[in-house]
């Protein structure tokens, strides 16, 4: 007989179930939350977008959005998908701020405070460190909520890497983009995304980290 997977175990994968998910607004930033959903997760360094062009996004978007409320057609999902994901996506592999995470001591930092709590308060999936944010499969379990484990993240490898370069203020932008996967087969177009994010952005093997933490969705699959 095959064994139940359990919420804590780290093969369990639970996508979007409707009529579960609330919705919370940061910002101009509507987001989705799921009790033990996986989420993909995309946090930026404060330098990594001029202020002005993150806030004309923001705004376009908020406003497409209020003008064109879902079921969505086919043309509206590609425009969608063109100008606001896509393009956001662009604009951070250009490598746009300081790219403070293009250095290795750097990125040693944020890796030991994704692997702090894994296993703890969420399993971590795929993920890549990119020299001006970085990109993660996670799914919280128990208690712990996807903002406070966020915030941890971006508090503890923030105080590390701006103790070792004698810098002060912000290195995180406060928000991050969160969504849940919603079935396995986004969760593989998610974790392929990470594999080939260095690759699309002409990254030498230097410049980023590429891994994985304890969760094993993928086993047997490759």
């Amino acid at each position: 007989m095959r064994e139940e997977l359990q919420p804590e175990h780290p093969s369990f994968f639970r996508g979007f179930e409707f009529g579960r998910g609330r919705a919370k607004t940061q910002r101009h930033l509507p987001q989705w939350k799921q009790v033990n959903a996986t989420y993909f997760v995309t946090a930026r360094l404060m330098d990594s977008l001029p202020i002005h062009i993150l806030n004309q996004w923001k705004e376009k978007k908020a406003l497409w959005l209020t003008q064109n409320p879902k079921p969505w057609s086919a043309m509206q999902q590609r425009y969608y998908k063109l100008n606001f994901p896509e393009k956001m996506e662009r604009w951070l592999d250009q490598g746009m701020g300081d790219c403070l995470l293009k250095v290795q001591a750097n990125r040693e930092f944020l890796i030991q405070s994704l692997r702090f709590r894994d296993g703890i308060d969420y399993f971590l999936g795929d993920w890549v460190i990119m020299p001006n944010h970085v990109h993660l499969l996670l799914r919280p379990f128990g208690d712990a909520s996807l903002s406070n484990i966020l915030q941890a993240l971006k508090g503890v490898s923030a105080h590390r890497i701006n103790k070792a370069l004698g810098r002060t203020g912000s290195l995180w932008m406060e928000e991050s983009f969160t969504h849940i996967v919603r079935n396995y087969e986004k969760l593989k177009q998610a974790s392929d995304y990470i594999q080939q994010n260095p690759i699309k952005a002409k990254l030498s093997s230097e410049h980023y980290c590429l891994g994985q933490g304890q969760a094993s969705w993928f086993a047997g699959d490759r």
